[in-house]
């Protein structure tokens, strides 16, 4: 119940900025602003009353001691580059449409995406005044705090179905769309949870899931756990209102469904494994995990009508003539080869070289503390991607394989994620610093190049199977929809 610490005010007052760019955007429509320099003056108002907001929040000063004027002063404009990533936030909502604030809605209700939009913005607020009650009821054990959680989701429905007007933007007959638009919403609502989960961890703001890390899930509390809630907050952020955008606009989301699938499965994958071989064991907080394992699959199998059957059109060319294909394959069998000696670097290994490598450049390997998770990251990698990687090389060796552009985007999400939170985790401060990349420019070439190639080579293949799906099409047409 004490006050909030300087960066958690910065952060409060940021968010601000989501309502005061729609006030914005209603004073000028109102006012009929047709010319930049009355925007401009305005802007700079905006800006104006935000200093003095930040003034007056801070206690009239920046939290450093009198005599370090330069910090105090430096500190005014990072705090304007934290303001103006949520302005540049709804920019990019509002071009891609999934927010909206034209002249004909002003004065009328929100979209449904823009309601989501905001409803998933509410989770800053609950998250800190659920672990204010947390605090003041004393919960000490994990079933209150996940009880707790579940109300709180339920709260969440309960307030979109009240916001979208008891229904979602779809006509009754499709239920499964709607289905789909209320769980992408509560996502989203999650995303910006966990967001506030990675600040949390790393300092940025304090009192808002303490509790919850405390006794919900204990095993998030480590370098792997924050830079999960970043991907979190962030990526699958922007996927679940992408996916929203698509259902909204009856579009197709079946691409980025793909992705979105990839990268939740290894994200799950690993914290239950972790989880389940960690000190903390199975916590009820985990369940969760085990919802997105199975949900997703799921998720994705219903819009599985969505899928584009493309026909081959004209002779394909041979492999020496395919250089693009050449350099896929030969980064393939290269990230297959690091799948398999980091594998086995985890399971233990007396193969030396092996030995000397996690030493001196990948030590994160062997942190256990509080949960085995870059051991299961590698495990995964070994045991799933590796027959992923051999499935893709005989795929580009032998077109026709009509299942190579979906497994591509799967495995690209998949591998994203594992690769973003292990490459962040092993600079990590949570990270113990022997567990750190060492800091020989060696070690460092040898992380990067292992770890860049092992992350961008899904994306190039994605992108390569996209972009030619009809080298992988049958040559006669099946499915529901086909392209040419």
């Amino acid at each position: 119940m004490s006050s909030f610490s300087s960066a958690t005010k910065v952060f409060g007052v940021s968010l601000l900025a989501v309502p005061t760019t729609y006030a914005f955007n209603v004073v000028a429509q109102l006012l009929k602003w047709d010319s930049a320099w009355p925007v401009c003056v305005g802007v700079v108002v905006v800006f104006a009353g935000v200093a003095g907001l930040l003034f007056w929040a801070t206690g009239r000063k920046a939290p450093f001691p009198d005599g370090r004027k330069h910090e105090q002063i430096f500190s005014t404009p990072w705090r304007y580059l934290h303001l103006q990533a949520w302005p540049s936030l709804t920019v990019g909502l509002e071009l891609d449409g999934i927010i909206s604030g034209s002249a004909k809605q002003v004065m009328s209700s929100f979209s449904s995406a823009t309601k989501v939009f905001g409803v998933s913005l509410l989770a800053v607020p609950t998250t800190y005044a659920f672990n204010v009650v947390a605090q003041l009821l004393k919960w000490d054990s994990a079933w209150p705090v996940c009880v707790g959680v579940v109300v709180v989701f339920a709260g969440v429905a309960g307030l979109l179905f009240w916001a979208t007007g008891r229904k979602a933007p779809f006509p009754d007959g499709r239920k499964h769309e709607q289905i789909f638009f209320y769980a992408l919403a509560i996502s989203a609502f999650t995303s910006v949870a966990s967001l506030t989960v990675g600040l949390e961890l790393d300092g940025i703001i304090s009192g808002f899931v303490n509790v919850y890390l405390k006794v919900g899930e204990p095993y998030l509390r480590c370098s792997h756990g924050a830079l999960a809630a970043y991907w979190h907050g962030t990526a699958m952020y922007a996927m679940h209102l992408m996916m929203l955008a698509a259902l909204t606009w009856d579009g197709n989301l079946y691409d980025v469904a793909l992705f979105w699938c990839g990268s939740n499965m290894n994200s799950a994958l690993v914290l239950l494994l972790g989880v389940a071989t960690g000190k903390h064991g199975i916590t009820p907080g985990a369940v969760f995990y085990l919802l997105v394992v199975l949900g997703s699959p799921f998720f994705l199998y219903q819009l599985r009508h969505q899928r584009i059957h493309f026909v081959a059109t004209g002779s394909r060319e041979r492999l020496w003539k395919r250089k693009q294909d050449i350099a896929l394959l030969l980064c393939l069998f290269a990230t297959s080869f690091i799948t398999i000696f980091r594998g086995l670097a985890v399971l233990g290994t007396n193969v030396g070289w092996i030995n000397r490598y996690v030493a001196a450049v990948e030590p994160y390997l062997q942190q256990k503390d509080p949960a085995p998770f870059p051991k299961m990251q590698m495990l995964i990698y070994l045991f799933h991607h590796l027959p992923v990687q051999l499935a893709s090389a005989f795929a580009l060796l032998v077109p026709g394989c009509q299942w190579m552009p979906d497994l591509s985007l799967l495995a690209a999400g998949a591998t994203l994620q594992g690769q973003v939170t292990h490459i962040g985790a092993s600079f990590h401060p949570r990270t113990p610093y022997v567990m750190r990349v060492p800091p020989e420019p060696a070690s460092w070439l040898g992380f990067w190049a292992v770890n860049l190639l092992l992350g961008f080579t899904p994306q190039c293949l994605a992108y390569r199977c996209i972009s030619e799906p009809q080298f992988f099409a049958a040559t006669r047409p099946r499915g529901d929809r086909r392209a040419s």
